[in-house]
């Protein structure tokens, strides 16, 4: 995993989203996906409410979760590309 996601202190949007008073998720970019990897405590925000999908990447573990948060509460920030775990960066490979 990069050092810079590793060392990540915030919850980054992922592009997962529900809107104010909907109980279902959707992307942002309107793809559909069965796919969710939230944390255990998550979702959690009361459906009257819109909330966003964030990761957050464990101190030390380097594990990932996705989480619910109120997307008016979120630092702006991205991720481009999580590498698995022990992959090594190719040579002249450029960092996002």
């Amino acid at each position: 995993m990069d050092a810079a996601v590793a060392l990540l202190q915030v919850d980054v949007w992922i592009g997962l989203q529900r809107a104010a008073g909907a109980s279902d998720w959707s992307w942002h970019s309107k793809a559909s996906s069965p796919y969710r990897s939230w944390a255990p405590s998550s979702p959690s925000i009361d459906q009257g409410q819109a909330a966003c999908g964030t990761l957050r990447v464990a101190e030390g573990s380097g594990d990932a979760e996705w989480l619910d948060t109120p997307c008016n509460s979120i630092t702006p920030g991205f991720v481009c590309r999580l590498r698995p775990r022990g992959e090594q960066q190719a040579p002249g490979a450029r960092r996002c």
